[in-house]
């Protein structure tokens, strides 16, 4: 779907912001992980429908380690614009930046933070 569809259709553009808001991202997100953390590692290791990229992260050692205190786990941290800056170096900045221009480029989602880059 296009963004000018989108905008013409006042029912699915609501949507899109209420599924995509912080609030519903952490807490439904957090909250599908967690779920995801219980299911034994052999279901995830043979599951064809599970992505791979998700099926590695389930199976890292790292997601192991947040599931232990699953209440603290969570993968929606704070919701502050430009936060990801803090975590990255100068050099993972700019390619973060340059990949978002690549991939955005001629869709006009890229002005939407264009004050943010």
């Amino acid at each position: 779907m296009n963004l000018e569809k989108l905008e013409k259709n006042d029912k699915i553009l609501k949507d899109v912001i209420h599924h995509s808001s912080f609030n519903f991202m952490k807490e439904h997100l957090n909250r599908h992980l967690e779920e995801l953390g219980k299911i034994p590692k052999e279901m995830i290791r043979n599951n064809p429908d599970i992505p791979a990229g998700m099926r590695e992260m389930l199976l890292g050692e790292k997601f192991e380690m947040k599931k232990k205190d699953a209440s603290g786990m969570s993968f929606i941290r704070k919701g502050i614009v430009g936060d990801w800056r803090n975590h990255f170096s100068p050099s993972q900045n700019a390619r973060l930046e340059k990949k978002t221009r690549e991939k955005f480029a001629g869709t006009g989602l890229q002005d939407l933070w264009k004050d943010d880059m």
